[in-house]
């Protein structure tokens, strides 16, 4: 008897290890089960945050746009806007400012060489201008001395010196007058309308008088 129960004993012990072995391979199946599960939901989460992430770029670039294409007015009318797309905002203003900045200094230096350069030619033309009046002045000075004969021999022969060095000159001043116009017309292509308006007058005044000048 006593080697019957020992005989069940054992039986009962080893399919209860079997129970016990079963029970372990049957909760590893189940924990690589879970684990796949939630390593699937992990790739699937990742996925997810990647895809949400490429959303909000996408959003946040068409604001982006929209801001960009809104006028001054709009931006001070009270509209709220996100503190990053306000600061974009301020930092696109801010480009566009110094890229003004630097535009208005160009077209600065620019005219201010531009300046410099009418002033000498200014200078020039001017110096050679007041070279052929005053030759003029004093040609009329001599033409329009008292009648010769009303003049002695020595006051004749003075005049007529005087007259023989205006005509050898007049070939002479009548290059200066073509000089003088040719730097004129040279500073008219460079000058603005008003600019031009003046000094056109002054050459025209200076043309007139020349001209009454060879009439005589």
């Amino acid at each position: 008897m006593a080697l019957v129960l020992e005989d069940a004993l054992k039986k009962v012990e080893q399919h209860q290890m079997t129970m016990d072995v079963l029970h372990v391979s049957h909760t590893q199946d189940r924990v690589q089960a879970l684990m796949k599960d939630l390593t699937d939901r992990r790739e699937k989460a990742v996925e997810e945050r990647k895809e949400w992430q490429a959303l909000q770029h996408v959003l946040f670039e068409a604001e982006k746009s929209v801001a960009i294409g809104d006028n001054a007015m709009d931006r001070f009318s009270g509209r709220q806007t996100s503190p990053p797309l306000q600061e974009l905002e301020e930092r696109q203003s801010a480009v566009e400012e110094i890229e003004d900045m630097d535009r208005v200094a160009r077209q600065c230096e620019k005219r201010r060489v531009t300046l410099l350069q009418m002033a000498e030619q200014s200078r020039t033309w001017n110096l050679a201008r007041d070279a052929v009046e005053l030759w003029m002045q004093d040609a009329d000075s001599v033409i329009g001395q008292r009648r010769t004969e009303e003049s002695s021999d020595v006051v004749m022969r003075e005049e007529l010196t005087s007259i023989e060095n205006l005509i050898s000159e007049l070939e002479q001043k009548k290059e200066a007058i073509k000089d003088v116009n040719a730097k004129g017309n040279a500073m008219l292509d460079t000058y603005t309308r008003d600019e031009a308006h003046s000094l056109s007058h002054e050459m025209s005044k200076l043309n007139m008088r020349w001209s009454k000048f060879n009439d005589k």
